[in-house]
């Protein structure tokens, strides 16, 4: 009996210690991302007004662990003027860590790029902690790497691309 008992035993150690070092295996949803269209900016040419209109389209995959959600996106932003048919793409790839624990999000990669003829007009890339709870909710904690996506950016840059003939 003894014989066969201690094999057992050393089995169900064995078989313990690997579920304590095995890796927690995550939940992973993948969703199709389509939105838009939408306004991003408006200019007027020759007394005429013109709109700067926006799509996004792609995939986002989200890999949920127990304290902590990896959410990896690949979306295709497209800034287009219906009245000159002019139109500019720019990828959009990256991970974002939401840490529940920090009650963080850690966003890096490349949001946006608008490359022009000349170069770059718009460039949001790098890393932004941010804050995910309580009344500190949206507020920046941490910030690197261009992120030039404000208003005046994008409405004169992507006006002046797009909306004259």
């Amino acid at each position: 009996m003894k014989k066969v008992l201690m094999p057992v035993m050393i089995l169900l150690m064995l078989s313990m210690i690997t579920t304590v070092i095995a890796p927690e295996q995550p939940t992973v949803y993948r969703t199709e991302w389509d939105y838009g269209p939408y306004s991003v900016a408006e200019c007027v040419v020759n007394g005429e007004s013109r709109i700067v209109w926006a799509t996004e389209e792609g995939f986002i995959v989200v890999h949920a662990f127990e304290n902590y959600w990896l959410v990896n996106y690949n979306i295709q932003f497209t800034f287009y003027c219906e009245e000159t048919g002019k139109s500019l793409s720019s990828p959009s790839a990256g991970p974002n860590r939401f840490d529940f624990t920090t009650e963080t999000c850690v966003t890096m990669g490349l949001y946006t790029k608008v490359q022009g003829p000349e170069g770059p007009i718009v460039l949001d890339a790098g890393k932004i902690v941010w804050s995910i709870s309580g009344e500190n909710y949206g507020e920046v904690i941490e910030m690197h790497g261009p992120h030039d996506l404000s208003d005046e950016v994008i409405g004169d840059q992507l006006c002046s691309l797009l909306c004259y003939e």
